[in-house]
């Protein structure tokens, strides 16, 4: 499947705001942070036209809510990722026009996922981790490492649109075409943030 990265649009951050809107609501006795992460948070930078939302929450107490609050729609739960990334519960918005029923509430055989499909309806993902998680905090260094470093941001936007134009089995695929640059920028990313923030990060950003 071709994955599909259009210039940065000013409307991402609206569409941010409608989604956490909507997240604050559903999730709102377990109070969470909800940050903008993602390439669509970054001004300038070309992305796939999907929201990036990341959810703090206090402890992992709480993963068991998220996840009776949002297996429904218009969320679907990607349950198939917890045996791989147990500390991450990741969940996919799906676009206003798509029926309910169109999609299983939860996907937990990664097989059955029709990628091509949720490529087109999906338009947030969702990605819950514990606020302390050092992951949590290491994509908003690499959020806020793409603001402050233009010629960083120019050259990733460069090698999302080479890899746009190929053909790729799934997400995941796509994704390890990025990741020799990300792993590389995002070791400068922490060691800035770091700096950048040392009282608030301490020694949770590993």
């Amino acid at each position: 499947m071709k994955i599909t990265v259009e210039p940065y649009s000013a409307s991402w951050p609206g569409q941010f705001q409608e989604i956490k809107a909507e997240l604050s609501v559903l999730l709102q006795p377990i109070d969470p942070v909800i940050e903008h992460i993602g390439s669509t948070s970054v001004p300038g930078l070309a992305a796939k036209p999907v929201i990036d939302v990341q959810i703090g929450i206090d402890d992992a107490a709480a993963f068991s809510f998220v996840e009776e609050r949002l297996a429904r729609y218009p969320y679907i739960y990607y349950q198939v990722y917890n045996t791989t990334m147990p500390n991450r519960r990741l969940f996919v918005r799906l676009k206003d026009h798509i029926p309910p029923g169109h999609f299983p509430n939860i996907y937990s055989v990664y097989e059955n996922i029709p990628h091509a499909d949720m490529n087109q309806a999906r338009i947030a993902n969702i990605h819950v981790w514990q606020k302390e998680d050092p992951d949590f905090l290491r994509h908003l260094a690499f959020r806020d490492y793409l603001i402050a470093h233009p010629d960083v941001l120019q050259q990733y936007a460069r090698l999302k649109i080479l890899l746009s134009e190929k053909e790729w089995k799934d997400m995941n695929e796509y994704n390890d075409g990025k990741n020799d640059f990300i792993q590389r920028e995002q070791s400068c990313a922490i060691a800035w943030y770091k700096n950048r923030y040392p009282l608030a990060v301490g020694q949770k950003l590993l």
